[in-house]
């Protein structure tokens, strides 16, 4: 599909028709109606609504920088129509679009993550009876990820005592205290009965968890560039998001199974 642009000097763009049907279908069943567009006061800005669209489609396409999103959107003025930019001004810059990311509440977030699992529920997509839990590491550029940042500090330091008694506590010194690197050789999947029937029900949920945390990867969540905790855990609570959408739009569009694949969904689309 080809829209002609409304600013000269700003290049044309050509969206494909697939794509440009899945993320409408994809925003009109995304539901952002207890989020505020717009603050009480000051200057409007963007729409809250459009930024937090614009964040699910840089998920959805797998970009793990912010500039690939803005590169994306001025190429593709179609999706930013669909996202709720006016296209005849200019969009969000990368320092909006940082910005926004890192002031904006998680809880809101939440709220639209929350009301997506509870539709997703009522449609028979999500089991809540049971929940598993496994973890997928996320490497990110913040200083709790930066050995250098921190100096070691024993956890015992300010009791005065070490309960292992090791030498180099009591070291003379004022500031005293060591760091000490115990290894616990018993690993208690080692005595796990396999062949259990219990094991073999519980393991295939495992496998539920680990399949999702493979699509949550191809989200671009693998590795972050951004430089703070808090734009960490908006792009963490967007991906996620963005997986229900596609979910969600999916189940409204044809009720078929192809939400798993978010290939299948835009060739479906």
């Amino acid at each position: 599909m080809y829209l002609p642009s409304t600013n000269h000097s700003r290049h044309p763009s050509f969206t494909s028709q697939p794509v440009a049907k899945f993320c409408d279908s994809l925003f009109l069943n995304l539901d952002l109606s207890f989020v505020r567009e717009y603050p009480k006061t000051g200057r409007k800005g963007f729409s809250n609504h459009s930024m937090i669209c614009a964040f699910i489609v840089m998920k959805c396409e797998g970009f793990s920088m912010i500039t690939d999103l803005v590169d994306y959107l001025n190429d593709n003025l179609l999706i930013a129509h669909y996202c709720g930019f006016d296209i005849s001004l200019p969009l969000p810059s990368y320092w909006t679009f940082d910005h926004f990311l890192k002031n904006f509440n998680q809880d809101i977030l939440s709220g639209i993550m929350h009301s997506q699992v509870l539709f997703l529920s009522e449609k028979g997509i999500i089991d809540t009876s049971f929940i598993g839990l496994d973890s997928t590491p996320v490497s990110a550029n913040t200083s709790h990820n930066n050995p250098k940042s921190f100096l070691p500090c024993c956890p015992f330091k300010l009791s005065g005592t070490c309960p292992i008694n090791h030498v180099k506590f009591h070291n003379g010194r004022k500031n005293q205290g060591c760091t000490k690197w115990i290894t616990i050789p018993n690993d208690l999947r080692l005595f796990l009965d396999r062949n259990s029937k219990y094991f073999k029900s519980c393991y295939s949920l495992c496998t539920e968890c680990e399949r999702y945390n493979s699509r949550f990867k191809n989200t671009g969540q693998e590795r972050m560039w951004v430089r703070n905790k808090s734009s960490v855990a908006n792009l963490n609570t967007f991906a996620h998001i963005s997986l229900l959408a596609v979910a969600v739009a999916s189940v409204a569009m044809s009720g078929s199974q192809s939400y798993r694949k978010l290939k299948s969904v835009k060739r479906t689309a």
